[in-house]
């Protein structure tokens, strides 16, 4: 499709990238668009934030909730494909827009999902589990 349109220097499909290396594709990115309706986490949308990068997410699954509309990126129905290419030629036409929302993605991640955070988190959570075992 990419060859059918033309787009070979405006679009590069890769294949395996050692995870090490993911930060510099990240980075050369404009925009970022995830269309996996039924994914239950998204660590790639998160990744995707983290670099700063703009994303488009369904409205369903686990990235809606990373993603905030219209702050940390935009979302979509998931499965209209006209949606998705509207919502990424909005990022892509307005810069302004596009650096707004990956500033916010970033600040996001790094407010709410950093190491030490995430570690406390997921230990009350066991705990909390491990009392109701207990206790019952």
């Amino acid at each position: 499709m990419v060859h059918e349109l033309e787009l070979q220097r405006e679009v590069i499909i890769e294949g395996s990238v050692p995870d090490e290396e993911m930060p510099r594709y990240y980075s050369a990115a404009d925009a970022f668009v995830f269309a996996a309706v039924d994914e239950p986490w998204g660590l790639v949308v998160l990744e995707a934030m983290a670099c700063g990068l703009p994303v488009v997410v369904p409205s369903t699954g686990g990235p809606n909730e990373s993603v905030q509309e219209g702050v940390t990126g935009l979302q979509v129905d998931g499965r209209d494909p006209q949606e998705y290419a509207e919502k990424l030629e909005t990022i892509l036409r307005n810069s302004r827009l596009a650096r707004r929302i990956g500033k916010a993605a970033r600040s996001r991640i790094q407010r709410e999902f950093d190491l030490t955070r995430t570690v406390d988190s997921l230990e009350a959570f066991y705990l909390q589990i491990l009392e109701t075992h207990l206790k019952g």
